[in-house]
């Protein structure tokens, strides 16, 4: 039996931190901090909560679509996708649009998404891709190549990027590249 429930205290709540404070209201020696770290990774974390095993196979592997909507875990994961039902759709891939001759991708990037790489890319023939810009482990994009214009806004986890193809051939075409990050 839970005991704070027995007395009639609240009920326990889960609450996700990365510290823990304790500020003492006597003077003297005091512990004034505390870290904790999970022994898994992000996605291990995202992987359990899916599909019980934070193991990169059957289901819950990086190239599995346990759900069937086309969309691998991998990307599911990398940008706030439901794995294991159909609730979230296509409606989170990336999409294009054109300002004046130039192409644009937008798309959504996850703050905590802090052990994989997105990388925007662009091709005129769909063999050789060009990076134009990468976000690496839940950081700002930066700028790989020179005249490509990055936009970021929002707050608290998410942020809306666009990223403007600095090219303007008749013929172009952008995509998101999703990788693990290399260990550190």
């Amino acid at each position: 039996m839970d005991h704070h429930r027995s007395r009639g205290l609240p009920q326990r709540q889960q609450v996700n931190a990365t510290g823990l404070r304790i500020i003492t209201a006597t003077a003297g020696t005091a512990i004034d901090e505390i870290e904790l770290y999970s022994p898994n990774t992000p996605q291990e974390l995202w992987r359990l909560s899916y599909f019980n095993s934070t193991a990169n196979t059957g289901d819950a592997a990086d190239h599995a679509d346990p759900n069937q909507n086309g969309i691998p875990n991998l990307i599911e994961y990398a940008l706030g996708g439901h794995p294991v039902n159909g609730s979230t759709g296509q409606s989170i891939l990336p999409t294009g649009s054109r300002s004046g001759n130039q192409m644009r991708i937008h798309l959504t990037r996850r703050l905590d998404r802090s052990d994989i790489d997105l990388t925007v890319q662009a091709s005129t023939n769909l063999t050789t891709w060009t990076n134009l810009a990468r976000s690496s482990a839940g950081q700002p994009f930066a700028l790989i190549e020179s005249g490509t214009g990055i936009d970021e806004t929002g707050s608290g986890n998410t942020r809306a990027v666009t990223i403007t193809d600095p090219l303007t051939d008749t013929r172009r075409f952008l995509r998101l590249s999703v990788t693990p990050s290399p260990a550190p």
